[in-house]
């Protein structure tokens, strides 16, 4: 059961990570298109929608270790652009897989 909640994980996030990509694509001609006609409110919009999907969920997410702070507490700069706090070990000990923040499976 355990292999296939994983297969189906990893197959999710390849999908969503090619969906994103093609959209992003999409998104900055509509931009540029944008940009050129003068249509700001529309550039508004795509540029919103387009942070809204790099927000999307990734397949990795790599995780850089800041600092370690007294007492086993931990603090990780994300590949997603966010902070994580441990105060309890590491990811590893406490068998987290993936990012909280973008559902990106943790590569350290």
């Amino acid at each position: 059961m355990g292999e296939r909640c994983e297969e189906m994980t990893m197959l999710r996030t390849t999908r969503a990570s090619a969906e994103r990509s093609e959209l992003i694509q999409r998104l900055d001609s509509f931009i540029e298109y944008a940009t050129q006609t003068r249509k700001y409110q529309d550039l508004d919009l795509y540029e919103k929608v387009k942070a809204y999907i790099e927000a999307a969920p990734r397949d990795e997410c790599e995780w850089d270790a800041r600092d370690r702070i007294p007492d086993r507490s931990y603090a990780y700069d994300t590949g997603c652009g966010n902070t994580f706090y441990s105060t309890d070990g590491t990811p590893e000990d406490n068998g987290m897989l993936f990012c909280p923040y973008c559902a990106g499976r943790i590569k350290s």
